[in-house]
């Protein structure tokens, strides 16, 4: 009875993150999985360890649940380590142990074909309990959530921030021009070095961009791209500390912006979601990235870190 109940709960629990009505919205219900996983996989093991031998593979089994959990982020960029899963590995344990104690599972049969045959539905709910991380949120492909800048995030005065606390993440085109660098934060902004010492430049300014991936400098005019618009920059004024906010001159819808490969690489999403390309910047704006159903925040092609 032990191995009927815990089977049929293993494949319940299969049933609902398949299907989506199992959710995750709870600890109990995003941890159940691993809960059942261990009492599933520590049941089948029984009938092909001997009695005496059982609680060595339960804890090896444990032990390897918990490393694969660990390693969740390195095997799926979509999972993230949760402490309540290990938690739930070792709930589980004390459940096996007494059944043991009292001979409610059933007896080792490890020479027959029956405990042969017993390895594939074990591994095949460890792989789904590793593998499919996102199964819960249905197979459709709508598990994560596209992020959009929008129109008027995107065509905000600019604003200079002076002084050397910006970080620069993604380094792109790079323009030198009397004594001055200009660094292109790709999709993010401008950072404009001083590097009259070469061997000691200094970040003087820098200038949030949203969409920037490209730079002119001409008659001291500083022209970049801002996903679909053009947009031109008094350098002068920008060097001497004078730049007001919202003095830029800016040309709506010259480019077309076609949101690159990366920024949704790996994304579990409904492909009539993806915006492909927009000429003219629509109200909603244009997909920058996605954020998974475990909060995990890609933008810009790059992983964000957690809070």
């Amino acid at each position: 009875m032990w191995t009927a109940w815990v089977l049929l709960a293993a494949a319940v629990v299969e049933w609902g993150r398949h299907d989506g009505w199992l959710g995750t919205s709870t600890v109990v219900t995003g941890s159940l999985p691993s809960f059942v996983w261990m009492l599933a996989a520590g049941t089948l093991a029984a009938i092909w360890v001997p009695e005496r031998y059982r609680p060595r593979l339960w804890f090896a089994l444990l032990a390897v649940s918990v490393v694969l959990e660990w390693l969740s982020e390195s095997l799926s960029s979509a999972a993230t380590f949760d402490v309540f899963d290990v938690l739930a590995l070792l709930a589980a344990m004390p459940l096996l142990l007494l059944a043991h104690a009292f001979n409610a599972l059933p007896k080792a049969h490890f020479h027959t074909p029956v405990a042969r045959l017993s390895l594939f539905p074990l591994f095949a709910l460890q792989l789904a309990c590793t593998q499919c991380v996102d199964c819960y949120c249905g197979d459709e492909g709508d598990c994560d959530t596209l992020v959009y800048l929008s129109s008027s995030e995107i065509r905000a005065d600019i604003s200079p921030e002076y002084g050397n606390t910006a970080t620069l993440q993604l380094t792109g085109k790079l323009y030198v021009l009397d004594g001055w660098l200009a660094v292109v934060d790709r999709w993010r902004g401008i950072h404009i070095f001083d590097v009259s010492d070469p061997q000691n430049p200094t970040r003087q300014v820098y200038l949030p961009v949203p969409g920037v991936t490209d730079i002119s400098i001409k008659d001291d005019v500083m022209y970049v791209n801002a996903f679909t618009d053009l947009v031109a920059i008094d350098l002068a004024s920008l060097q001497q500390g004078l730049y007001e906010p919202g003095s830029e001159t800016r040309y709506f819808n010259v480019f077309t912006y076609v949101a690159p490969d990366e920024f949704t690489d790996d994304a579990d999403l409904d492909i009539g979601e993806y915006v492909w390309g927009v000429s003219t910047l629509p109200d909603e704006g244009v997909v920058i990235g996605y954020q998974t159903d475990k909060g995990r925040l890609r933008l810009y092609g790059q992983w964000q870190e957690q809070p």
